[in-house]
């Protein structure tokens, strides 16, 4: 099979900050349906594994809770997940916005409030560049 790179880091724009939870959070609660985002380029098994030694323990962890999120967004039916092969052992990992349907079922209603929450609580603990925390 040769020799398999199976974690690429992910390419981003220069002006773009990397995916967290709270990024991913506060883009879902404002994207339209059909919109989509990559929230990870790899083998995202491998990239979570600690056997693998891939990333620090902190960016594996951050990956998990992105990883997580989406799941849960998924399974409430907020969002559809999608894989693309890049290459062998290479994919990007996109999450793709649901048509929102009329009445949104409990679950899904509250995995849009848990996303919101970790939004704001990720906000209070650590404000971006120029925001002030609240008093």
């Amino acid at each position: 099979m040769g020799n398999m790179h199976l974690s690429h880091p992910i390419p981003r724009a220069a002006d773009r900050p990397p995916l967290t939870e709270a990024a991913l959070c506060a883009w879902i609660g404002q994207a339209a349906p059909g919109d989509r985002i990559a929230y990870h380029r790899g083998f995202l098994a491998w990239d979570l594994s600690p056997e693998m030694h891939m990333g620090t323990r902190t960016a594996r962890a951050e990956l998990g809770q992105i990883a997580s999120r989406a799941r849960r967004l998924a399974d409430a039916g907020v969002a559809h997940l999608v894989q693309r092969r890049e290459g062998e052992g290479d994919y990007t990992y996109l999450i793709l916005v649901r048509p929102r349907p009329r009445q949104p079922s409990i679950e899904a209603r509250r995995q849009v409030l848990n996303a919101e929450t970790a939004f704001n609580d990720a906000i209070a603990a650590k404000p971006p560049a120029g925001m002030r925390r609240a008093a």
